[in-house]
């Protein structure tokens, strides 16, 4: 981090202490973390926000009593999912510190290079893997924003469909940086020299894994999109 970003830097430590402005602040700062994927863990941890509002007004509503027991636990799965995220967005900071680690190991020599090499690909595939965490639970707000859409409150129908809209959005961004930081992995390094773990059916599989999740988050999206008929 540089000296011009705030004493209370997110990713410092493993904590959900620090206030939106300093994550605002940090992301801000010039500084290449924490970046897009800390951003999008951020955005989905509002849409969460959002959906355990929407459950909670939804409850404050005699007509919607026979679904209580749904929205409860809408409302519960809402703030363990927005707690998640913020630590998501923490760790992904410290997975991309690894990856500028890892960049700046010295390569002038053989050997040098193939050490950065790897550990850089090791970095890289630790980084894809938070930002799958990211998308997994990006998808679930999705989900569960859709449903609050569908059977909550009509009143905070808006704040649904918005929570839709930001979930679907941070659950694409983590998509494409999943998608950047695996066609970095393994580049120059021959087969034989990358550890297990860089396999490419390894890569493969996270790619499927993040593609299948995108593609629910997706499907939610539209069926709100019918719903509340928006552009």
């Amino acid at each position: 981090m540089t000296d011009s970003q705030p004493d209370m830097v997110p990713g410092t430590e493993l904590s959900t202490g620090h206030s939106l402005k300093d994550w605002s602040d940090a992301i801000a700062a010039d500084a290449p973390v924490p970046g897009g994927g800390a951003a999008a863990a951020i955005g989905a941890s509002i849409a969460a926000s959002l959906v355990a509002m929407c459950a909670r007004l939804t409850l404050r509503h005699e007509e919607y009593r026979h679904l209580e027991d749904t929205f409860q636990d809408m409302a519960s799965e809402a703030d363990a999912l927005r707690e998640d995220l913020v630590l998501l967005a923490e760790e992904d900071v410290m997975a991309y510190g690894a990856v500028a680690q890892a960049r700046a190991i010295p390569h002038t020599e053989h050997d040098e290079a193939i050490l950065r090499l790897v550990n850089l690909n090791v970095a890289l595939v630790g980084a894809a893997e938070v930002q799958i965490a990211v998308l997994r639970l990006a998808q679930i707000t999705v989900s569960l924003a859709r449903a609050a859409v569908e059977h909550g409150n009509v009143q905070v129908r808006p704040d649904a469909a918005t929570a839709v809209l930001l979930a679907g959005a941070a659950a694409r961004a983590a998509w494409v940086n999943v998608r950047s930081d695996l066609a970095l992995v393994r580049e120059g390094t021959g087969a034989q020299e990358a550890p297990g773990d860089m396999s490419d059916e390894k890569i493969a599989g996270l790619l499927k894994q993040a593609s299948r999740l995108i593609q629910d988050a997706e499907i939610d999206e539209r069926a709100v999109q019918a719903l509340v008929e928006w552009p």
